[in-house]
């Protein structure tokens, strides 16, 4: 957590904090962190299914739902995480 802000806010009525901490990995975590803070409280909500893709020896972050994909971040050398406003198509269909 960094500046007081977890995901997908501090006090969702609909998201018990603890177990979708320990669901999910730490860039799935900070995926769903910088998707809300993009999106606003309002954002669809992604899938508990969403998480890390290896595609042509990059790591991505897919988040979903069962609309489609709602954003794609790739997973920087250094850890960071990098929003796409375009990916390859194949992680339409993860």
């Amino acid at each position: 957590m960094r500046h007081g802000f977890s995901w997908p806010y501090v006090g969702h009525p609909y998201v018990n904090q603890h177990k979708v901490e320990n669901l999910m990995d730490e860039l799935t975590s900070r995926a769903f962190t910088a998707y809300f803070r993009r999106h606003g409280e309002l954002a669809d909500q992604p899938a508990n299914t969403s998480g890390e893709v290896m595609h042509d020896g990059l790591k991505y972050v897919v988040l979903h739902n069962a609309n489609g994909v709602l954003a794609v971040y790739r997973v920087t050398n250094r850890g960071q995480l990098k929003h796409l406003t375009r990916w390859p198509d194949a992680l339409n269909d993860v």
